[in-house]
């Protein structure tokens, strides 16, 4: 879950180490009924939920293309394999 947000930090990083703007960050619990097997990524689900939480949270504004772009880039900050398809197709 902290990919997404991870990325959004990262790519809102100055040279000096400070962010602009400054994260707020978020305690949340995942329940759901995400199908086993249905075509999509589990794992792509939760990100898309946590991008979109933390940039709503942070009144952030994201084009959407922007923002496919950063779930997938976030999957793949953090080490795993999901395709960008996943993302935009959520």
């Amino acid at each position: 879950m902290r990919a997404a947000v991870l990325h959004l930090q990262h790519i809102n990083t100055k040279d000096d180490g400070a962010f602009e703007p400054a994260l707020r960050g978020m305690n949340v619990m995942v329940h759901g009924n995400i199908p086993r097997a249905a075509g999509l990524s589990t794992s792509s689900s939760i990100v898309v939920s946590a991008a979109e939480a933390c940039i709503r949270i942070n009144e952030l504004e994201v084009d959407p293309m922007e923002f496919i772009d950063i779930c997938g880039y976030g999957e793949w900050y953090v080490g795993t394999l999901g395709g960008s398809g996943d993302h935009a197709a959520i």
